[in-house]
């Protein structure tokens, strides 16, 4: 029954991330959710390589979005 829901979560959360795929920017902090709910996923499931890939993928996005709102606060504060 577990392997099931777990078969059955995937399948959702990647039909989740093929429409954010088409309406988001890859960057987006949504797309950021998305792989790190599957690296969740697939870490209960044992499959410990693809975990990896996704959390990677989402590490990325967050670091990138936390570089462009650090960037944003440094002008903003040169402005006043």
């Amino acid at each position: 029954i577990e392997m099931y829901k777990l078969n059955k979560a995937e399948d959702i959360l990647n039909k989740a991330l093929k429409i954010k795929e088409k309406i988001c920017s890859i960057n987006d902090e949504t797309m950021a959710l998305s792989f790190n709910n599957l690296a969740i996923l697939y870490e209960k499931k044992g499959d410990y390589n693809r975990s990896l890939e996704y959390s990677q993928k989402a590490l990325k996005i967050i670091e990138m979005l936390y570089e462009e709102n650090r960037g944003l606060k440094n002008l903003l504060k040169h402005a006043n």
